[in-house]
């Protein structure tokens, strides 16, 4: 979600994302996205993980 806010207007790494997009440096940009995936992936594992052992 922040990824689309910051693509929007927002700022964080989805203006990162944007400002490689516009700079066709689509290598850069595709680093980028596999961070963001790898990130969240990693987050909805703990988060999975926390909620188990609380409930």
């Amino acid at each position: 979600m922040s990824t689309i806010i910051g693509f929007v207007g927002g700022g964080g790494i989805g203006l990162l994302l944007n400002q490689y997009i516009n700079l066709l440096r689509y290598s850069d940009a595709g680093v980028a996205v596999l961070a963001i995936a790898i990130v969240v992936s990693i987050l909805d594992y703990a988060s999975a993980s926390i909620r188990e052992r609380i409930l």
